[in-house]
């Protein structure tokens, strides 16, 4: 009786020893997976905050093409357009 006992001691603890393996290693596996995802979404939220934020401070970091800009859009502001008036038609062949 005492051999079959300690064999199956010594077989229950085998197979602890393999059940607590196969945990501890899924385990690992699955903390580096959503480590992993983890990092990729927020790597992600970070790019795409700083894409989005990114065009607003474009322009105010480069004074000269705000300047460039602003002059354009006063030449647009001040030409004259022609005035129509019922006469006026745009194919003269008409």
């Amino acid at each position: 009786m005492t051999s079959t006992r300690s064999s199956f001691l010594s077989f229950a603890v085998a197979a602890l020893a393999i059940a607590s393996t196969a945990v501890t290693f899924t385990v690992g596996r699955v903390t580096t997976a959503c480590t992993y995802a983890f990092r990729v979404a927020t790597d992600f939220l970070t790019s795409a905050v700083a894409k989005f934020a990114e065009p607003v401070l474009r322009l105010a970091r480069r004074p000269v093409e705000l300047q460039q800009a602003c002059a354009y859009a006063l030449t647009l502001a001040k030409r004259e357009r022609p005035r129509v008036t019922p006469g006026w038609r745009m194919c003269p062949s008409a």
